[in-house]
């Protein structure tokens, strides 16, 4: 099949969900530092709700990745 064919299509799905799964962790770790900090008041808790949310959004992005390489070989 072509690049563009149905074969691709499950391929270009993953690659999102990868790009999903990279981001919801920085943005959630933000959004609930945030309010802890808030709620706390403790500023610095959103900053380390994002610095948390960053790492796993990477250990997830590598984890998958690595996953994704597997199969394409």
């Amino acid at each position: 099949m072509t690049a563009n064919g149905p074969s691709s299509s499950p391929r270009y799905l993953r690659i999102t969900v990868i790009g999903v799964e990279f981001s919801s962790p920085i943005l959630a770790g933000l959004v609930g530092g945030y309010y802890l900090g808030e709620y706390f008041h403790r500023p610095w808790l959103g900053l380390l709700g994002l610095v948390g949310g960053v790492f796993l959004g990477f250990y997830r992005l590598v984890s998958e990745l690595r996953h994704f390489m597997k199969g394409t070989q």
